[in-house]
């Protein structure tokens, strides 16, 4: 997308790349929206559906965002800090503090009490730091330890009616744990009327 490697990091701050990751506010997903934004970049939001718990759409939506964000400050420390408080209290703090650099920035919640935007950036700079010479901060990572993402596939279906995730599950010879744990933006045990694209295992 054009942007600096940090933003990956960005994720990681956010919800240690956790698709079904949920906060106290109500922001959901990897890259953590709110709702109301997350239907801004078209992530869809229903009884059925949250799409802001679907890796790749909430990507293409999280960089869109902050592409509109940097094409506003021009910066990326205030893009990143504008992502985590919203654009408007960036502009309300640049306003009031008369600052244009998130290092002089202090930001405070409505009681006057600091904020983790004040150490949002530092994070991302800590987790880059540590992601790409782990050893160098005493983190030992065997072989044995790494991820290994579960072979997949893709198939397409078109839905009549609301259908049962283990109907689903049964037409393709696996289990409803499995399309729950490869699909996480599926929100119950049913998905609705429509066209999907859904992760099965490969086998």
């Amino acid at each position: 997308a054009g942007m600096p490697d940090c933003v990956k990091y960005l994720m990681v701050v956010e919800s240690s790349l956790l698709e079904d990751a949920y906060s106290r506010a109500g922001a959901s997903g990897p890259w953590q929206f709110m709702k109301s934004t997350g239907r801004l970049f078209d992530l869809s939001y229903s009884k059925f559906v949250d799409e802001r718990r679907d890796f790749e759409k909430a990507t293409v939506a999280a960089l869109s965002y902050l592409k509109n964000l940097h094409n506003e400050f021009g910066d990326w420390p205030l893009t990143f800090a504008g992502y985590n408080a919203g654009e408007n209290k960036v502009r309300q703090v640049m306003r009031e503090q008369a600052v244009r650099e998130y290092w002089r920035m202090l930001f405070l919640n409505k009681s006057g009490a600091p904020t983790e935007t004040n150490s949002y950036v530092y994070k991302i700079i800590a987790v880059k730091l540590i992601f790409e010479n782990p050893t160098a901060y005493g983190f030992l990572i065997g072989e044995d330890e790494l991820f290994l993402a579960p072979e997949t596939k893709e198939v397409v279906i078109t839905l009549s009616r609301a259908t049962a995730l283990t109907d689903i599950a049964r037409r393709y010879q696996t289990s409803m744990f499995e399309i729950k744990k490869l699909n996480p933006w599926i929100r119950g045990s049913v998905l609705g009327k429509g066209t999907w694209r859904l992760k099965i295992p490969s086998n």
